[in-house]
């Protein structure tokens, strides 16, 4: 399992592909044991003792740091545990304003086909963009979603 954790490593670059990262971390850190320690249901003990949860939060820590950009890694500079960091990434990024709902509305209706990509990435995308909708309480229609980028889907065909 820990051979895996860098293959394929999806970096956190910021509001664009936070679902990603957070998904397979996720993932990743219930593979690894981790997650009850980066989730808080695994408190951190009141005294300095439990060399079990050090060692585990040691690891959160290290597969969380790793999968970052530069930039996205001065949000955590002050973190000590790994569920601070966890906890300060979904402050940052996760946020339910109605700036990042409009800016999610906008790239729904701006979306396009890519060059080179096919019809189930480009409806697999599309999908990702729901969902980072839903995330923010707001849910657009199936209909509304696709009358925004049917023409263009068409064209491509």
């Amino acid at each position: 399992m820990e051979a895996m954790v860098g293959a394929e490593a999806i970096r956190l670059e910021g509001q664009r592909n936070r679902n990603l990262f957070k998904f397979q971390v996720s993932v990743l850190l219930r593979g690894m044991d981790l997650f009850s320690v980066v989730d808080g249901s695994q408190k951190k003990p009141e005294k300095d003792v439990d060399d079990e949860w050090k060692r585990k939060d040691a690891k959160a820590q290290t597969l969380i740091v790793m999968r970052l950009c530069e930039s996205t890694m001065v949000h955590i500079l002050s973190c000590q545990t790994a569920a601070e960091m966890w906890n300060k990434l979904h402050s940052v990024y996760e946020q339910k304003s109605s700036t990042s709902l409009h800016i999610l509305v906008q790239r729904c209706f701006q979306f396009k086909f890519e060059e080179g990509s096919d019809t189930a990435s480009f409806l697999a995308r599309l999908q990702e963009l729901k969902a980072q909708l839903k995330q923010t309480g707001k849910v657009l229609s199936d209909k509304l979603m696709i009358t925004g980028t049917s023409s263009y889907l068409l064209l491509h065909l």
